[in-house]
């Protein structure tokens, strides 16, 4: 699937946030099995206007994420495990933006209530092996939620539930770069 507006399917009854954003995912670039850092950075920068829409079919090959890959590669382990927080807040900075540090469940309720999406990392279920799954961590943007579920961007249109979102979001592996509990807020610099 290439990059998308959202809510998608429509919001829901009860539904809290954006009524549209375009969200970029990993299969929009070409470092697809760890670029979600760079779809969400492109997606923050989108929503502040700093970068088209960009919309194409062909797999691989957005323009925007093709920008920001090749400028701005995931950093982790030489980018073999994805990219820091301090890479989305530089890529957000490069272009005129400022990452604004999101606290808690409550701050990130009320940054999206406020129509500002929120850019977080979270564990999530990863490779399997030797019949055993094991730990990722994927950045998506917190767009919208109801009572069951928050919205996010590159995941599941149908949303995560709250409990799933949770146990992702106070995991060791968003605390590893300083993300637990944590998201980033884009706004323009001036």
């Amino acid at each position: 699937m290439a990059g998308y507006f959202l809510p998608h399917p429509p919001a829901k009854p009860g539904y809290q946030g954006l009524p549209s954003l375009f969200g970029y995912v990993n299969d929009d670039g070409r470092l697809s099995g760890t670029n979600c850092g760079i779809a969400a950075s492109a997606t923050l920068l989108t929503f502040l206007g700093k970068m088209p829409v960009a919309v194409t079919d062909i797999p691989n090959a957005n323009p925007n994420m093709a920008i920001l890959e090749s400028t701005y590669p995931p950093n982790i382990l030489a980018g073999l495990a994805g990219t820091s927080r301090g890479r989305v807040e530089r890529i957000l900075d490069a272009f005129g933006g400022e990452a604004v540090p999101v606290e808690g469940e409550q701050g990130l309720r009320q940054s999206i209530v406020t129509g500002q999406p929120v850019a977080l990392m979270l564990k999530v279920p990863g490779k399997t092996m030797w019949g055993m799954t094991f730990p990722a961590g994927h950045w998506m943007v917190a767009y919208g939620f109801d009572e069951q579920n928050i919205y996010l961007t590159n995941w599941d249109v149908n949303g995560m539930s709250w409990e799933e979102f949770r146990q992702g979001w106070t995991h060791i592996i968003p605390w590893c770069i300083d993300m637990d509990r944590k998201g980033l807020q884009a706004r323009l610099v001036g």
